[in-house]
């Protein structure tokens, strides 16, 4: 009984002179063993600890300290290295915390909806190319919150069958791709969440730039306690509710969010915490919620909100160049799933908005996938994760490569035909199945329309790096169109076996926000794509 009396004395002894766990030096969740740093930037490595300590930092052989500031935060930085490792990361104050197996490579974040969700599953772990060992993961655990976080969850983890059964199919095979040509460590930092639109993972301040951005923050402003108190309330719930289903609690119901539609939470819980620490740059899969009337959101709205992420996500990491890379959208429908709901009206523009972002907007990629079928979420993420690949191996790292299938460039109506070139046609244009994957037969997925702007189907035939299209109910043609349908048709690639993206030559009014045909407007000359600076 004495000794265990002594002993209790000694421990609560020690525990006054060390403090309380509070008073350790804390680093940010996105420090951790097997994590990734980003080679040839100044490593900026940070935390929180009491105000006024002391905070020393090691990794390898550069070292740094810093003192807490009020707040408790602190940060260090450490120059830029080159890809290697591993390195211990050790950080000092009133307690010790060391990580091991620390990489320097190029770290991606895998950001959008969820598509970008879809995990890889237990099947598919063998079918990635690359070393695994120097690949590693992170999933963001945000929350739904109204103002920035500078904290989240999360813990890097290496690539096993068990992790990346559960990590994003698109981004995992992103990476594995790039690693495998490349030859160095990769890191991977998941960022999606399913069901969102592009405006929830925008800024507040970002918002000032548009006027639909405006329209939303005088509502939103003016009643910011009321929405604060709101979603605070609802994360904690939320959180609540969440471990007591993993726990196995039948009877926990599933929390509604907050009545109003807040875009910035997403942001303000997954894309904040992340912004202090470098990286190479974005791949992002998003836009199927952007495609019809979704809480006022339309392909009209996502003209302006797919450039303005890109250009305040570059602002956020003060990086100017930092790299964007876009999935356009799939095709929609696969006999089995309806194809004309108002959900979707607005698919194909909303691909073209993706198309044009990518054309008129330096240090981006677009990788094509209208030809691999499915529903909703498609299957085949694993050519979705090389063909972002291709296109970062050329964009990003130079690469002597064909990373595109043909683009657009113009049209030109010679009597009752038309003849379109494209950009990007490689060893040249070919006709193939995207099933059978067998070349030859027809075009398929042209169309043709006059002045009065009815589109008709079209017969099409390749002539050297151009298509000839023609349609007898078409005598006159003014506009052309390929694949610009939600479940469309096309077999239109180039020989390397990309596809093309669908397109119009026309800039007729994009669909309203309920479904219809617009009103009919003049006839407008035929409009060449803007002009890629990517080549």
């Amino acid at each position: 009984m004495k000794r265990s009396v002594i002993l209790m004395a000694v421990a609560v002894a020690l525990s006054l002179l060390v403090g309380p766990v509070s008073a350790d030096v804390r680093p940010h969740a996105l420090f951790g063993d097997h994590m990734v740093l980003q080679r040839d930037k100044p490593i900026r490595i940070y935390g929180r600890a009491d105000a006024g300590e002391k905070v020393s930092v090691r990794l390898g052989d550069e070292s740094g300290e810093a003192v807490a500031g009020a707040d408790g935060a602190w940060a260090v930085e450490l120059k830029a290295l080159p890809a290697g490792g591993p390195y211990t990361l050790t950080l000092s104050g009133k307690n010790v915390v060391e990580f091991k197996d620390v990489l320097v490579g190029d770290v991606w974040v895998c950001g959008g909806q969820s598509n970008m969700t879809i995990p890889v599953g237990t099947k598919n772990f063998e079918k990635a190319p690359g070393a695994k060992e120097k690949i590693r993961l992170f999933r963001v655990e945000g929350r739904q919150l109204a103002d920035p976080q500078e904290e989240c969850g999360g813990t890097w983890v290496l690539s096993t069958p068990e992790s990346v059964a559960e990590f994003s199919c698109v981004g995992y095979f992103f990476g594995a791709n790039l690693q495998a040509e490349l030859g160095i460590p990769i890191g991977l930092i998941s960022n999606a969440v399913g069901g969102t639109t592009n405006q929830e993972w925008l800024p507040h301040d970002a918002y000032a730039q548009t006027d639909e951005g405006k329209k939303f923050l005088a509502k939103w402003d003016a009643q910011m306690e009321a929405n604060r108190k709101a979603w605070s309330e609802f994360a904690e719930v939320k959180a609540a509710y969440q471990k007591a289903a993993a726990g196995g609690d039948k009877s926990a119901v599933k929390p509604r969010s907050p009545k109003g539609f807040c875009p910035m939470t997403r942001y303000n819980g997954w894309t904040h915490p992340l912004i202090r620490f470098p990286i190479k740059g974005f791949a992002w899969y998003q836009g199927e919620w952007n495609s019809g009337s979704i809480n006022g959101s339309g392909p009209a709205e996502y003209d302006k909100f797919l450039p303005l992420t890109i250009e305040w996500y570059r602002k956020l990491w003060n990086d100017p160049d930092m790299p964007f890379l876009i999935v356009q959208l799939p095709n929609y429908g696969n006999g089995k799933t309806r194809s004309d709901t108002p959900l979707f009206t607005g698919w194909p523009n909303s691909q073209e908005v993706q198309l044009k972002t990518w054309l008129k907007t330096p240090h981006t990629g677009l990788a094509v996938t209208v030809d691999i079928g499915g529903a909703l979420h498609p299957g085949n993420k694993d050519i979705v994760g090389r063909r972002l690949a291709l296109a970062a191996l050329k964009v990003v790292y130079g690469r002597d490569l064909v990373y595109s299938g043909p683009i657009y460039k113009s049209m030109a109506v010679e009597g009752d035909k038309v003849r379109v070139t494209f950009e990007h046609v490689g060893g040249g244009l070919v006709a193939r199945d995207p099933e059978t994957k067998v070349e030859g037969g027809p075009l398929k997925g042209f169309a043709l329309a006059g002045e009065d702007q009815e589109f008709h189907a079209a017969q099409a035939a390749i002539e050297g790096d151009s298509v000839v299209v023609s349609c007898a109910a078409v005598p006159k043609p003014v506009a052309v169109r390929y694949a610009f349908h939600q479940n469309p048709q096309c077999d239109l690639y180039n020989r390397e076996g990309l596809p093309a993206s669908p397109f119009r030559s026309d800039d007729w009014p994009m669909p309203g926000k309920r479904r219809g045909r617009p009103a009919p407007a003049a006839p407008a000359a035929a409009a060449p794509a803007p002009e890629a600076p990517h080549e």
